[in-house]
């Protein structure tokens, strides 16, 4: 049983230890340390391994933020343009983002190629450590945009089944 008084000492203690300099991660440390997540499970590892997960941890934080933007700026770009652009798919294959902007009508739209191209070249300055190519495709027939992707596993920043459109996010 936890008493005030414990509990206060605790707290007091915790500030003392938040008030210290910070504990230090090297990469070249070989040292052994245990690790204890919040269930209390334990392992070890060296401390150089321990940092190595902080920066791949940060890393992946980061690259998050990015494609986050990256797909609303998909999103901003194909609304700008409602007239022309249906919907956007959004695959990873080979190594890069494949962006596939879906027209309207069943024809190629050649009027559009420099606007597609101008998105392409935008993106690549704009987000230079996300690989990607931008094509467009007409609506064509049902089922025709599944011989370019599968829509169920893309990510679709605008469209009219977008769920991301609709709430926002992504």
């Amino acid at each position: 049983m936890t008493t005030t008084h414990q509990y206060q000492e605790s707290l007091a203690d915790r500030e003392k230890k938040s008030s210290e300099k910070p504990i230090q991660l090297r990469f070249d440390d070989l040292r052994q340390v245990v690790v204890i997540g919040d269930d209390q499970d334990r392992f070890y590892t060296t401390v150089a391994d321990a940092a190595r997960a902080c920066k791949r941890a940060d890393h992946m934080d980061a690259w998050i933020k990015q494609v986050k933007e990256f797909l609303l700026t998909i999103h901003e770009w194909c609304a700008s343009q409602p007239e022309i652009v249906r919907a956007c798919y959004v695959t990873w294959c080979e190594g890069h983002y494949n962006v596939i902007v879906v027209t309207h009508g069943d024809e190629y739209r050649f009027d559009f190629d420099q606007r597609v191209t101008e998105l392409n070249l935008s993106l690549v300055d704009m987000y230079q450590d996300i690989p990607v190519d931008a094509i467009q495709i007409p609506q064509g027939p049902e089922g025709a945009l599944h011989s370019f992707i599968i829509p169920e596993k893309a990510i679709q920043p605008y469209g009219e089944s977008s769920s991301a459109r609709s709430k926002g996010n992504f």
